[in-house]
């Protein structure tokens, strides 16, 4: 046994030291190739970067009523879609490139049919890469999966960016400003073998937007 260890001993240092960077290696390929892709959120991974892109991007995610009052942290320890209750009932979803976290999605049921878009957003050091289009599909696709037969956005109208995503590329329809600040956006899913009762569900969405653009457009008038 002493003469083995004698002769291989150096041979085997060299063995171990070759595995050792191979596994390095593969530890590296999982880590840059695999930690990529539209994921549920972490908090221990994910909360701190998501804070970061909602300080860069306060004014344009938060409105003006709320600017001074709202809480991230209690959106995201209690999956919450208001800031007054713990309703657990909201999606939490990041954006992972390399390692990071670069963006972030929230939305929710509002009813049986119908999901809310409340947020999302991409890290400011990481746009004008497509990832604003990739998350917002990723988005209607999960909302349709889970059964919505109405999809709709409440923005800022001078989210210009933002507004030629949902209304240029996925074809948004605006239905209603309000105090001249924001915007109430509302889309579709086209739906094949839909049943009566999807169909009613549907036409009862449809006639209420048409209220929210004409009671939109009397605001409007009154404004003036």
């Amino acid at each position: 046994m002493i003469k083995f260890f004698r002769h291989y001993g150096s041979n085997m240092k060299k063995i171990i030291g070759i595995l050792t960077c191979l596994l390095g290696l593969f530890f590296a390929y999982s880590w840059f190739f695999y930690d990529n892709g539209i994921v549920d959120y972490v908090e221990s991974r994910d909360k701190a970067a998501i804070k970061k892109i909602f300080a860069d991007e306060w004014k344009m995610l938060i409105s003006d009523e709320s600017m001074n009052t709202y809480s991230v942290d209690f959106m995201l320890d209690n999956r919450s879609e208001t800031q007054h209750t713990k309703s657990d009932k909201l999606v939490l979803k990041v954006l992972r490139e390399r390692g990071q976290t670069i963006g972030f999605l929230a939305y929710y049921p509002k009813s049986l049919y119908w999901w809310h878009l409340l947020f999302l957003a991409v890290d400011k050091d990481h746009r004008k890469k497509g990832y604003a289009t990739k998350m917002l599909q990723f988005v209607i696709d999960d909302m349709i999966a889970r059964g919505a037969a109405k999809i709709t956005i409440f923005t800022r109208l001078a989210n210009t960016k933002a507004r030629a995503l949902y209304e240029g590329k996925f074809g948004f329809k605006d239905i209603a400003h309000y105090q001249d600040k924001y915007m109430d956006l509302v889309w579709y899913p086209a739906k094949k073998n839909v049943d009566d009762h999807d169909k009613a569900i549907n036409s009862a969405a449809l006639r209420y937007d048409k209220h929210a653009v004409n009671y939109g457009r009397l605001q409007q008038v009154r404004n003036l």
